[in-house]
């Protein structure tokens, strides 16, 4: 399979891409493995003066460095996402199991743990989907037993998230739940994994379907969450089932006319 590169990109999205990953270049803390955050910024609860790291966006900068495949590219996204992958939660039966830490700083759960406080449970999608584009894509220049762990990683997040059962209504998240479904059930051999994806992606399909020319969640969500096109169009290139296939096309269609404010689908 070929693997994707920034000259593949057409000409505003490889800027896009050059200038964000050059952004992020700036903050990269060799010494943590981590995506600092900017010395201007503060991030949820952080303190003026205090150096914070991030997961999530370690492991966006990893895949675009994986994109970008420039000198010491390569090295830079296996260290990395080794460290990503170092601050997932295993923990069976807790509603946490399968995400990861937002930033390292961040304490443990407590028994009894409160969402969004605690933890995010978001964090499955975010950084699995971002762990799966990486094996779609580039699987072939990381190491073997990084490959090996990431394949653990996302088992972990896959039987995390349907433990959590996200309903359709949550969309960017629900659409990446499909998408992510999909992959593992196609790569590790789990239809009743492939099962719920398709059921998902088709239920979200018909919401948006239902609510078209509406202010209703479907066009509010979409002016909201901007970024999932670029993950539609990903699930979309991926998508094995025709089903599956077509209802990301489709979404992607239907999202392009809303606009920021949401008045039109």
């Amino acid at each position: 399979m070929a693997e994707k590169s920034l000259d593949q990109l057409d000409a505003p999205a490889r800027d896009l891409a050059e200038r964000s990953i050059t952004w992020m270049d700036r903050y990269w803390d060799e010494a943590a493995g981590l995506f600092r955050v900017p010395d201007d910024a503060l991030y949820e609860r952080g303190q003026v003066g205090v150096t914070a790291h991030l997961v999530r966006e370690t492991a966006w900068y990893a895949l675009g460095l994986l994109l970008r495949d420039g000198p010491g590219d390569r090295a830079r996204a296996t260290h990395a996402i080794d460290t990503v992958l170092t601050y997932q939660f295993d923990a069976p039966g807790q509603p946490y199991h399968g995400t990861w830490y937002r930033f390292p700083q961040e304490p443990p759960p407590p028994e009894n743990p409160i969402v969004w406080r605690d933890y995010d449970p978001n964090w499955r999608e975010f950084i699995g989907t971002s762990m799966a584009l990486v094996l779609l894509e580039y699987e072939g220049r990381l190491p073997a037993d990084l490959v090996r762990r990431i394949d653990i990683a996302l088992r972990r997040a896959i039987v995390g998230t349907l433990e959590r059962n996200v309903p359709a209504s949550y969309t960017n998240i629900a659409l990446m739940t499909a998408f992510l479904l999909q992959f593992g059930a196609d790569r590790y051999g789990e239809p009743a994994w492939a099962a719920t994806s398709e059921r998902l992606a088709l239920e979200i399909l018909q919401r948006f379907r239902a609510n078209k020319g509406r202010r209703g969640d479907g066009g509010r969500a979409m002016a909201r969450h901007r970024a999932i096109l670029s993950r539609l169009d990903a699930q979309r290139r991926r998508a094995v089932r025709p089903q599956l296939r077509d209802g990301f096309a489709a979404l992607r269609g239907l999202s392009g006319h809303v606009d920021l404010a949401g008045d039109r689908l």
